[in-house]
């Protein structure tokens, strides 16, 4: 069964994305005179990077920030304050037109692929689709270039024709995926991109990953709740809770030796198969994540973190 290595093969220790005290909030009502009621500080204050050929996990519950961090990579959302660099270059803040040559090296494959793919569009106009916006490839040309992502993807000719409501649930995901590297991006945000597909298929898709990653050298920021997945594909993880990343180091780092508190109830609600190995249930505090509510002009202090191994660091200030 494929896996990811502790070090990516073709990571060159070249740092290929970097993410700098990234804050990203949203305005909630409206009180007197249009000034709002309070805010959603939906990322505070993240900082990570990402190597060439690497795959950085990004893990937490729903409603930690995680889709948010992803979403302003590619400048879908607008952060409040910090930057993204992508091969050393600020994109952060770039207007669309200057975006596009950068998202030919950036990509994204959603959560919910039957939402992500136009219903009227078949198959084979929407892989090629990023050929024709930046205009790469004509013809006949195309079409052969669009066979063959088809063909690495796993998808079948006769799929060719066919609308994404004619698909399984994995031969979507497949499309979206095919879709995603028709470009030959550098970095692909992959955005709980196998959470709504069963254990089996969901096992084919994972594989596919990791071998699209040794034959083009991607990398990945892959976007999970499912630790059991992250602790498969990822080289290093980085754990968010309430807006901030509360731990960040390589894979046996933080699955051997978690220092954050929220790390460790993570890692111990984790299903285990032998019954015999099960932890108590009593172990676990079962609690509702915070709400990320904050009155208009709340400043929480800035993040602060210890490095307890090399590479390996935990927050000493908790989420406000």
């Amino acid at each position: 069964m494929s896996s990811a290595s502790g070090k990516a093969l073709k990571d060159d220790g070249k740092v290929l994305l970097e993410v700098r005290n990234l804050s990203v909030r949203y305005d909630v009502g409206k009180a007197m005179l249009g000034k709002p009621r309070g805010r959603i500080h939906a990322v505070e204050d993240a900082s990570f990077r990402i190597n060439a050929g690497e795959t950085l996990a990004l893990v937490g519950e729903s409603g930690c920030g995680k889709s948010t961090i992803g979403k302003s990579l590619l400048g879908l959302t607008r952060p409040l304050r910090g930057e993204v660099l992508f091969e050393g270059k600020r994109i952060s803040g770039l207007r669309r037109t200057s975006m596009k040559p950068v998202r030919r090296n950036l990509q994204m494959i959603f959560q919910d692929a039957f939402a992500s793919l136009n219903p009227r569009m078949r198959v084979g106009d929407a892989i090629g689709e990023p050929l024709v916006i930046h205009r790469i490839e004509r013809g006949g040309s195309r079409s052969m270039r669009v066979q063959a992502l088809m063909d690495r993807v796993g998808l079948e000719s006769a799929h060719l024709r066919r609308y994404p409501h004619q698909l399984s649930g994995g031969q979507r995901q497949r499309v979206c995926i095919a879709r995603a590297i028709a470009l030959n991006p550098r970095l692909v945000i992959a955005d709980e991109a196998v959470s709504a597909l069963d254990v089996t298929i969901k096992s084919k898709i994972i594989n596919l990953l990791l071998d699209l990653q040794r034959e083009m050298g991607l990398a990945y920021l892959f976007i999970s709740h499912d630790m059991a997945v992250v602790e498969r594909i990822s080289h290093r993880v980085a754990v968010m809770y309430l807006g901030r990343i509360v731990e960040i180091g390589s894979r046996q780092q933080v699955f051997e030796r978690p220092a954050h508190e929220y790390t460790r109830k993570l890692l111990d609600a984790v299903p285990v198969p032998d019954p015999k190995a099960r932890r108590p249930l009593t172990h676990l505090e079962m609690q509702e994540l915070p709400s990320p509510l904050r009155p208009p002009g709340y400043e929480p202090e800035p993040a602060r973190y210890e490095e307890v191994a090399p590479g390996h660091l935990v927050a000493v200030n908790g989420a406000d």
